[in-house]
């Protein structure tokens, strides 16, 4: 066995030469258009390079921004681009495989005060946000990255999870908490518009789910914001996943297929017609357990299949004299049935005794349309539809197996809007960008829900209309010398329920205090609707009587505060930290100062089904403050890492002013991601991949059960004054992936296998009364989970 370094790559050499080892290593091609980063237009002459080869790769870009490198050996390759007054870009990490051409969208950024003589520093951050006005609290992530994290699932939202200031709130589930927040406050976006909540089985104004409906196959790099996001997002709270689709190929069919545990899934792309740079991309899946379900056969039994299907598509057509159309989308739907034990004997809590149907269907998608600006900006504009339905009928047994109703839910949520945007870049130092936004929000809410209290179903929402939400935004960039950057502008918004104008300034800047150091800086007021369910929420008393919704509720609102520091070791390792303060106020909480009911609480919209719901007032506050770092080594020489430490604190104040934790409030959080790549046969063109990952947190916040009162009353009673007083144990968790990639002639093959809770460690998540126990019990996170996964692209 021997080792050696080839074209930054660690080969492992495993057998003796062959006359195999002769042949002519397999080559792809590798092409794609440079712009710039601000105005979009096409950049002619850049230099476009393959360094890690003996003997270099090189060509430089045509009138209309394009390049084309031929018969690039397959595996890593170090691509470096460059172009006088503009930034240079290295990526010592592309991957090329031999059943796909790699086709790239290069955005360059302008070298301030840049002269002939000067040259570049070639070490722009790899994990820097496509969005040149975000200052603090975000990044970048590409899809490569979503299949090479342990546990990942291909899905971004269970990726994020490892990043610093991120924790989640069960195993099962992709929900997001950032910095203490309810994972309800983080906002979707796809192709510049947002969307609904992109994941199966999401509860009523969530922004989670089970499953993830987004493929790895369809994404471009995108962006996650953690705080104090720039002026263009609006109606988030927490963050932003801005979401990006990449382009089908533009001169090949090229197809893959994937199977897996959660999903076996097919892609498409190509051209329409060739020589017009149209092309489509497509991607459908359906569940593995449903089709396995199908054919007789049910590793789950009786309780709760996961079934389900989608489809992602993203349509492409440039034109001559009206800039390019898009025509993309994402949506699913799902099925889940659950059985009750028909062995009463077996029924060990309340819920063991439901037959419960669940339905969810969503879909996103729109028109888009980009066209450039005399050379010096572009203007966008984007007309989508959004919706989703969710559906609940459930049954409660008794001994003798005679049902009856105990929830008929439909939520229907739809949202038309259109998004318009101007970037103009109006000199060398300062682009502008400004637009609007117009939502027309559709809703037919439904609920019944059986009330011990009332020995009956009860209505507990009967809601079909519409309402608006508009707004606005405008922002500046300015860079008066290379190392000082200003970002600034302000968000307005109104909401047609509260009838109510929010004006919200935004404010962030970075100084590059040398070559390795940079502190950056961001400020801004932000707020969110609740979920439509809250607004029209209703409780009937024991008299008869309705006590009649919150229509009138205001915007959440927060304040953003953070300052950070970055130092660059190398090209490739990178230390980072942030420091933070948010504020949260004009908070939906109860009038009653006996109940701490805040809509900090809760993950989605259910606050009407809690016990002492009742009118809510825009009252609270909140906290939300801590430091974060982070230690990252991005891919190179096949090694990489992130190590990621973060201390925090997240409390509510009730309209008396008294401060309770949040259920999210852990206190502490720490993540390590390490991994390694072999270039392994002859020419190191497959790939062997190594991946480890150990997540601790400090527990997730509960409220204390009165058990006597419990037995008392039958049902589970809370000491409210003692609201989130107790706290799980220590959540620790390891995660290991293998995966291994073999390059063919005109096919390649990936293969992995990810065993989640390696050490099988039975993590607390929250606790229940049991009424037919009459005790408490804990409810634990999921056990040892191994999957296996297998792609194949031709």
């Amino acid at each position: 066995m021997q080792w050696q370094l080839v074209g930054g790559q660690i080969i492992l050499k495993v057998a003796k030469q062959s006359p195999e080892k002769l042949k002519e290593p397999l080559t792809q091609t590798l092409r794609g258009q440079v712009v710039d980063k601000d105005s979009q237009t096409p950049l002619v002459g850049v230099s476009v390079q393959i360094i890690s080869l003996d003997k270099p790769l090189a060509t430089i870009t045509d009138a209309a921004g394009n390049f084309r490198l031929a018969k690039v050996p397959v595996g890593r390759q170090h691509l470096a681009i460059s172009y006088l007054g503009y930034e240079t870009i290295s990526n010592p990490e592309l991957l090329l495989t031999s059943a796909k051409e790699l086709v790239l969208n290069i955005e360059m950024k302008e070298a301030v005060n840049s002269l002939a003589s000067v040259t570049v520093s070639d070490s722009r951050d790899r994990t820097a946000p496509l969005n040149a006005m975000a200052s603090v609290s975000a990044r970048s992530f590409s899809t490569e990255e979503t299949s090479r994290y342990a546990a990942g699932n291909f899905d971004p939202a269970r990726m994020v999870q490892s990043f610093p200031g991120v924790t989640f709130t069960d195993d099962l589930t992709n929900n997001i908490v950032i910095r203490g927040n309810s994972p309800k406050n983080l906002q979707w976006r796809l192709e510049g518009v947002e969307i609904t909540n992109p994941n199966h089985y999401g509860e009523e104004g969530s922004s989670g789910g089970g499953i993830s409906m987004i493929s790895s196959n369809m994404l471009s790099k995108s962006d996650f914001f953690t705080g104090a996001f720039p002026a263009e997002y609006g109606n988030a709270l927490s963050g932003v996943f801005d979401l990006q689709f990449r382009k089908g190929n533009t001169e090949k069919s090229e197809k893959a297929f994937m199977i897996g545990v959660l999903g076996t899934e097919i892609s498409a792309e190509g051209p329409f017609v060739k020589n017009k740079n149209s092309s489509y991309l497509f991607n459908y899946r359906y569940s593995t357990l449903g089709l396995l379900k199908k054919i007789g056969i049910n590793p789950v039994g009786d309780y709760g299949t996961p079934i389900f299907q989608d489809l992602a598509f993203n349509l492409n057509f440039p034109t001559k004299n009206t800039g390019t159309f898009s025509v993309f989308g994402i949506g699913g739907i799902g099925i889940q049935r659950d059985r009750a034990d028909r062995n009463v004997n077996n029924w060990d809590s309340f819920e063991d005794k439901f037959d419960q149907d669940l339905n969810y269907s969503s879909f996103s998608g729109g028109i888009k349309n980009t066209s450039l600006l005399r050379q010096k900006g572009y203007l966008k504009n984007i007309l989508s539809f959004s919706m989703n339905r969710n559906t609940d009928h459930t049954d409660t047994l008794d001994n003798n197996l005679n049902a009856g109703a105990f929830n008929r839910d439909l939520y229907l949520n739809q949202a038309i809007r259109y998004s318009g945007m101007v970037n103009y870049k109006t000199s060398e130092k300062t682009t502008l960008r400004s637009g609007v936004i117009g939502s027309l929000l559709l809703y037919n809410l439904n609920s019944l829900s059986y009330r011990r209290e009332l020995g009956k179903l009860s209505q507990l929402v009967d809601e079909k209309g519409n309402s608006y939400l508009l707004e606005a935004y405008t922002q500046l960039q300015y860079q008066p010398t290379g190392k000082f950057t200003l970002n600034g502008g302000f968000h307005v918004n109104y909401f047609g329920l509260s009838q109510k104008v929010n004006v919200e300034p935004r404010v962030g800047a970075n100084y590059h205090i040398n070559d390795k150091n940079v502190l950056n800086f961001g400020f801004g007021l932000h707020s969110r609707t609740e979920p439509l369910l809250l607004y029209f929420g209703t409780k009937e008393q024991p008299n008869g009587a309705i006590i009649q919704s919150n229509k009138k509720l205001e915007l959440t609102k927060s304040a953003h505060f953070v300052l950070g520091f970055e130092h660059r070791f190398n090209e490739a390792l990178k230390f980072k930290t942030e420091t933070y303060y948010q504020k949260m106020f004009d908070v939906p909480v109860s009038p009653n100062p006996s109940f701490p009911i805040s809509t900090l609480n809760i993950d989605n919209s259910y606050l009407i089904y809690y016990k002492n719901y009742d009118l809510l007032v825009n009252k609270g506050t909140g906290e939300n403050y801590g430091i974060e770092f982070s230690l990252e080594r991005s891919l190179e020489n096949g090694f990489y890492f992130l190590g990621t430490a973060s201390l925090y604190s997240s409390t509510f104040n009730t309209i008396d002013n008294r401060t309770f934790n949040t259920p999210y409030n852990g206190k502490y959080n720490a993540n390590v991601v390490i991994g390694k790549e072999y270039a392994v046969k002859e020419n190191g063109k497959n790939l062997l991949g190594i991946n480890v990952k150990s997540t601790l947190n400090g527990g997730k916040r509960y409220t204390p059960i009165n058990l006597a009162q419990s037995i008392a009353e039958d049902d589970a009673v809370f000491y409210d004054d003692r609201t989130n007083t107790l706290k799980t144990s220590d959540y620790f968790r390891t995660d290991f992936s293998i995966s291994y990639r073999i390059n063919r002639p005109k096919v390649n093959h990936f293969l992995i296998l990810d065993v989640q809770n390696l050490t099988n460690k039975q993590n607390v998540q929250s606790q229940f009364y049991s009424r037919e126990k009459q005790k408490i019990e804990n409810i634990y996170h999921s056990g040892l989970l191994p999957t296996f996964n297998y792609k194949i692209q031709f």
